[in-house]
């Protein structure tokens, strides 16, 4: 009696190619070869201390100082309908 080991076969050669793209794809992040994301530190990574935005020059207000609309009326109102 004969048994077919042919697509068992075909099963097996198909698996191959793609573990070995995908050794080949991640070989880098696993290995950690030139990789200077956080100088290839481990996790956690530590974060840079937080730095102000940089001011070049302190900006004065504008004058003259706007004076804010009289609530809740921004215009005069004489009679009301």
């Amino acid at each position: 009696m004969y048994y077919s080991y042919l697509p068992y076969q075909n099963q097996t050669r198909l698996w191959l190619p793609l573990l070995a793209g995908a050794a080949i794809i991640t070989a880098p992040f696993w290995l950690g070869g030139r990789n200077n994301c956080c100088n290839n530190q481990p996790y956690p990574y530590p974060q840079p201390y937080p730095q102000p935005y940089p001011q070049p020059y302190p900006q004065p207000y504008p004058q003259p100082y706007p004076q804010p609309y009289p609530y809740p009326y921004p215009y005069p109102v004489t009679t009301l309908t």
